[in-house]
């Protein structure tokens, strides 16, 4: 188990953006991601969300055919982070794990 110290740190780190941010959209294309959450910078489909861990978080978070709103956060669960996030229109600012 994990002592307090090192999961504060880590919430702290995701909470804040500590470990920076990259803009994404789909010009990106293909390119390999490790975020934490990101937040929406106009509105945004998506074509792929995949987990470290493997989840699928269009399921996850619901954006089945939906077009994702400006300033809206999405945040991975503590113990998996975002490694493909593909854009179909829009863009976002994702905050790095």
């Amino acid at each position: 188990m994990p002592n307090i110290y090192s999961m504060v740190a880590a919430f702290f780190n995701r909470v804040t953006g500590a470990k920076g941010c990259k803009f994404q959209d789909n010009a990106a294309g293909n390119a390999p991601v490790k975020f934490s959450s990101f937040v929406v910078q106009e509105d945004t489909t998506f074509t792929e969300i995949t987990g470290s861990k493997g989840t699928n978080f269009i399921t996850y978070f619901n954006l089945t055919g939906i077009t994702a709103k400006q300033g809206a956060l999405f945040t991975a669960p503590l113990d998996e982070h975002i490694v493909v996030c593909h854009i179909a229109t829009g863009s976002v600012i994702g905050y790095n794990e």
